[in-house]
Parts: C-alpha cells; structure tokens; sequence
C-alpha cells in the first residue's frame, strides 16, 4: 500500500463514519419526538390509583390506555371515564366518569357545603364528573361543573391487572346515576 491510497482509505473511512455519526446522533432525537407526539396527542398510558372509581378500576391502581386522538373530532359523552386536571389542583390528575353533559341538571345531594340536596345546571362548555364510587370520591359534587379544557382523554382501555384486561364499560342515561 503505497501512501496516496493508504490516505484516501482512511479519509473514505471517516467520511463513512461521520456519515454514520450524524445518523446515529439524530435517530434518538426523532424516536423522542415521535413519542411525545404521540403521548401528548394520540395515546397515553397511565395509572388510575385510589378508591374513587370503585368497582370499574381497583383500588391499588389500574394501568389503563388513555384516548387523547378522538376527542379533537369526536365530543365527550355522557358515561365515558376520563382523565382530567383537578379543578382544585391543577398539578394532579383525577380519573372520573362523566355525568353530566353541558345543560344538564344534576341533582347535588346534602354534602359539607349544603345541608339539603339541590339541583344544578351543567353550564355551557362544561362537563360534571363523578366516581363510581360517591362515597369515596371527591369530584364535581365538592368542586362543581369543570370546565371541558381540563379534560384530557378517554380511558378506554385496561391492561393492568394482567388477569383483567379489557374495554373501560361506558354507562348510559338509564345507569340509574342521574
């Protein structure tokens, strides 16, 4: 090997492995973002922990896929569990079932703040979230109507326990919850 070819050889080689740096340097960055999109705008995998949601999700914690996708075209609907910010707490995110859609009346019953049941009307774009469980559950009736922006998906799917997978059941107006 003479030293003109032996240079071209080398030079061929780093040219090869910049190549490769750039590709290799740029791939994580990509896979990062086609993640967050996909996590901030189609599906979300989370878990829904606590009593609130009693018999629908356990107590120790149900890991369940959250539909971010359907709601830009499709509106929410009544019975549907979702994911939303807490009104009171911005930070933390509660996992409750719709129950009343805007215009709704909904009967509020005696709680701390009213000794006797009223009824009230959901106002416009917003939604009244309740737990499954209403004994163990702080939602709309201690907080009132939350606004449909704090909403962040559907819960449509559980994938954890592994012994009780499957679609997150939907109530209808004739659930006897209204």
């Amino acid at each position: 090997i003479n030293a003109e070819s032996w240079g071209s050889t080398f030079g061929d080689m780093f040219q090869g492995l910049r190549e490769n740096w750039v590709r290799l340097f740029f791939l994580p960055i990509q896979c990062g973002a086609v993640i967050h999109l996909v996590h901030e705008y189609g599906f979300q995998v989370t878990m829904c922990l606590g009593p609130s949601m009693l018999p629908t999700l356990n107590l120790a914690g149900d890991i369940v896929v959250v539909d971010k996708l359907t709601p830009r075209w499709r509106k929410y609907r009544f019975g549907e569990v979702v994911l939303a910010k807490s009104p009171r707490d911005v930070g933390h995110t509660v996992c409750k079932r719709i129950l009343g859609m805007p215009g709704d009346r909904v009967f509020v019953p005696a709680n701390e703040l009213s000794t006797e049941g009223t009824y009230i009307q959901v106002p416009a774009g917003h939604v009244w979230l309740e737990g499954d469980n209403p004994d163990n559950s702080m939602d709309s009736r201690h907080y009132g109507p939350v606004p449909q922006a704090l909403l962040q998906g559907r819960a449509v799917y559980r994938i954890w326990p592994i012994f009780a997978p499957g679609k997150i059941p939907v109530w209808t107006r004739s659930h006897g919850s209204n």
